[in-house]
């Protein structure tokens, strides 16, 4: 269910970009970058973030000075004060389209803050073709999943980041989003993103709240529930002691219980 479906998307470069054995990295119009980024009816597509470890935080200092550049169109070209988009891509090739790059299966793995920014101004009635500015895009070809995470955790610890964040591409933290769901409950992988959706806060359920009632009714440790449950997403060995080693096996818990856990605290802890 939670394999995505074969997407290709059509990347335009303003200019030839440099061409390497990994992939390419250029300069994209902002008005393309736009198009790129949104699905057929006009939505932002969804599907390009998933395997980004942070939610969309629209309110944070750093977005809403992103918003006021995107609004000066006469000031310094846009490439120049951002640090870029990352998408990792099964494979790439170029079209009969001019410049154009076909990305196959793209994930956009740094800079989901500046996409989303890009996305809300055009979407709000921003006029694309009276804008210039370009941004800076890479586009690695990747297959093999270890080199993949390690791009991801190196894209994305330039500044600091709760360690739940960088474990949450996981497989499992994807498999309970879905398995929380069927509760109406939203476990928030991705920090902030159920938020700005508009969900109520007492149904989102944190990535440290089901580490701490797994640690504290499954591995009967309610000391270190309390004061130390962000060691079991640092350290491997505790790691995989709650959330499993493997994606399926005999190391892993029922999804069921995951639930099943969060439930008894949030009872224990009304009464």
């Amino acid at each position: 269910v939670q394999t995505r479906p074969p997407n290709k998307k059509v990347l335009r470069w303003a200019s030839q970009p440099m061409s390497t054995e990994e992939g390419e990295i250029g300069l994209v119009k902002l008005e393309d970058y736009y198009s790129f980024i949104s699905d057929a009816d006009g939505r932002v597509a969804e599907r390009f973030f998933d395997s980004n470890v942070r939610g969309y935080w629209p309110h944070s200092h750093i977005n809403q000075g992103i918003a006021e550049t995107l609004k000066s169109v006469g000031g310094p070209e846009f490439w120049l004060l951002n640090n870029g988009i990352t998408i990792l891509a099964e494979k790439s090739n170029t079209t009969s389209g001019f410049l154009e790059l076909e990305i196959h299966d793209p994930q956009v793995v740094n800079g989901l803050q500046t996409s989303r920014q890009v996305y809300a101004h055009f979407a709000a009635g921003a006029e694309p073709k009276d804008d210039p500015r370009r941004l800076m895009v890479r586009v690695i070809k990747i297959s093999d999943k270890s080199t993949r995470d390690a791009i991801i955790k190196c894209t994305n610890s330039q500044n600091e980041m709760p360690a739940e964040a960088l474990r949450t591409t996981d497989a499992i933290h994807r498999q309970l989003e879905g398995a929380f769901h069927t509760k109406a409950l939203y476990y928030d992988r991705r920090k902030g993103y159920y938020r700005e959706k508009g969900k109520p806060v007492n149904s989102i359920v944190g990535v440290i709240e089901v580490a701490q009632a797994m640690i504290a009714i499954v591995l009967q440790r309610p000391d270190d529930a309390r004061a130390r449950p962000k060691g079991y997403l640092v350290d491997d060995e505790k790691y995989g002691s709650v959330f499993g080693k493997k994606s399926s096996g005999a190391d892993r818990y029922s999804l069921t219980l995951y639930i099943k856990v969060v439930e008894v605290t949030r009872k224990i802890e009304g009464f």
